[in-house]
């Protein structure tokens, strides 16, 4: 199917997100094509439930009045392994939301999880949302799925008339949990963040400073890595600078690293030879190849 060059205009203007039930496009087959639509003030914009996907080129947007309101989901994805592109729309006032509920078995079993999907070059706008709003969920419906494949690239984010959003990214654990121990070629990068206070990011390099000596230097991750991720790799450490002991002298040592530690495993820890102060360039993961 493809769906083309149309305007959908939802007779829900006027009334409040979460008032509204109208659905612009719903999908149960594979393979349709969704390409520079216009889609105004509808309760979702589509339901995809099936794989295949190209959408580009869409605006679609779906917000009121309300100060601190409440978004709803203009993208809906129903299954798991989806191989679909999500290119250069306008998603304004409204999420992408990836949920197993058309799943008869929705615990992982011999299945492939939450995977094959690109979101990259779109424009994400927020106006006057609630800054718990995210523009980006997954929402599994049954335990052991994690993330296994998924681009999220050069992307804008951006939101402006209230409090910051938290983050632009979630997990909606209501029904189950995201599994961060697994998670496989996850790569989110390139993009820019406007009034959203964590820039979150996969791979995430970040200056470390200890301004007293220390051995070991324990590094918290979870404001950078996306999707509730766990601290799995420590990809690199390279001190910026001299790293200096308790009388102040250079010190040349190397540590190792040990991952997956403090609240939800999102903390890395650089182990030193012996205490030392300074400031150390760290690249991290939560993801393996």
């Amino acid at each position: 199917m493809q769906v083309e060059r149309c305007q959908f205009l939802s007779k829900e203007q006027a009334e409040r997100v979460e008032d509204r039930v109208s659905v612009a496009i719903n999908i149960n087959s594979n393979d349709a094509k969704i390409r520079d639509n216009r889609v105004v003030k509808f309760r979702h914009f589509m339901l995809a439930a099936g794989t295949g996907y190209l959408i580009s080129g869409n605006h679609f947007f779906q917000g009121d009045d309300v100060p601190n309101g409440v978004r709803s989901a203009g993208l809906i994805f129903t299954g798991i392994n989806i191989r679909s592109t999500v290119n250069g729309n306008y998603i304004d006032n409204c999420s992408i939301e990836w949920i197993n509920e058309h799943d008869p078995a929705p615990e992982l079993s011999s299945e492939l999880s939450f995977g094959a999907l690109t979101i990259n070059d779109n424009i994400f706008m927020s106006i006057r949302s609630a800054p718990w709003f995210s523009f980006l969920v997954i929402r599994p419906q049954g335990p052991g799925h994690y993330i296994n494949a998924l681009s999220i690239c050069d992307n804008s984010f951006k939101h402006i008339q209230g409090a910051p959003l938290e983050r632009v990214d979630a997990v909606d654990s209501s029904v189950a949990p995201l599994d961060g121990s697994r998670t496989k070629n996850f790569l989110m990068q390139g993009n820019t963040f406007h009034g959203i206070v964590r820039d979150t990011q996969n791979p995430v390099t970040l200056a470390v400073t200890e301004n007293s000596p220390q051995q070991v230097w324990e590094v918290d991750l979870r404001d950078w890595l996306p999707f509730e991720g766990q601290a799995r790799v420590a990809a690199s450490a390279l001190p910026e600078g001299p790293l200096r002991n308790s009388a102040n002298v250079v010190q040349y040592v190397t540590p190792y690293a040990t991952t997956r530690h403090g609240v939800g495993r999102g903390s890395i820890r650089l182990n030193w030879p012996q205490p030392v102060r300074g400031t150390v360039q760290l690249t991290a993961r939560c993801d393996t190849p």
